[in-house]
């Protein structure tokens, strides 16, 4: 669901056949996620990163973005 969403918010939502291009698309892409240290920030931080982005990530609580 998460990353149907993220997938939406970046380029519309695209059907299960072009997974595989996303991906490639995402890799070695630079995403910087605020509020990642909970929520739907933390959510799309994990999501990009197992699509292959490279995350710059922000938060206010430096404790809980260093368990992220």
């Amino acid at each position: 669901m998460v990353l149907h969403t993220i997938q939406f918010l970046l380029r519309g939502w695209t059907p299960a056949a072009r997974r595989c291009r996303m991906r490639r698309k995402l890799r070695d892409r630079i995403a910087v996620v605020t509020g990642a240290s909970k929520g739907l920030g933390k959510a799309m931080a994990l999501a990009l990163a197992a699509e292959g982005a490279r995350l710059a990530l922000v938060s206010r609580d430096g404790g809980r973005l260093a368990a992220v």
